[in-house]
């Protein structure tokens, strides 16, 4: 008995697809559209509200606020010089902005008028200076500081706001004024006329 060939006779013959046929069907395949993602719906009253991250980067850094120095203090230490001998001198302490440089300037001019009187020699200013100290640090490393007005003033007590800021201790501020003596026409003039022994003593300022 012969093969039953009728089936296949039936079925259509597979055939492969052609090469036309193929790159069409790629071109479909590249064509068919992306998935694209829903964006999250904002009401059009919250969009201001919205941050993106570019503002997040631009936010500038959170400033601390400074720390409240009413309460601190320091030492100031002064002494006013006329030539080589101390007029007067003395230590306070105070707060920042508490000293008040024009009034001690006035007061310091009366107290080396009145001495310069008593040694019967005139005087003129040099300079005013010091320096900024605290506890731990050493006189050589002492801030030098020059105080000649009241601008002076607030540049020394910058300084010391700053030193308040790092945490010092003990912080001290030296303050000098000098003067220069000058001996007046009418000493002179006596010197001339009295003996070699008595020249130059009429100024005493041992007694300031």
């Amino acid at each position: 008995m012969g093969a039953n060939t009728r089936g296949s006779l039936v079925q259509p013959r597979k055939r492969n697809a052609s090469l036309k046929q193929r790159e069409s069907q790629r071109k479909i395949a590249k064509a068919a559209p992306k998935r694209v993602t829903s964006k999250k719906f904002i009401h059009p009253n919250d969009i201001n509200k919205e941050v993106t991250p570019e503002e997040v980067e631009d936010e500038p850094p959170v400033v601390q606020p400074l720390e409240d120095l009413s309460n601190h203090k320091y030492t100031l230490s002064w002494q006013l010089m006329l030539g080589s001998v101390e007029v007067a001198a003395d230590s306070d302490i105070y707060k920042l902005g508490q000293f008040n440089y024009r009034e001690f300037n006035t007061d310091a001019i009366k107290k080396i008028t009145k001495a310069a009187t008593k040694a019967k020699v005139d005087f003129e200013y040099v300079s005013g200076g010091g320096a900024l100290g605290a506890k731990g640090i050493s006189k050589a490393l002492e801030l030098p500081l020059t105080v000649n007005d009241e601008e002076g003033w607030k540049k020394a007590e910058s300084f010391v706001e700053k030193s308040m800021r790092e945490k010092q201790k003990g912080i001290l501020v030296r303050l000098v004024l000098k003067y220069a003596k000058k001996c007046t026409d009418d000493a002179s003039d006596s010197d001339e006329e009295k003996p070699d022994k008595y020249k130059g003593k009429k100024v005493h300022l041992h007694l300031l």
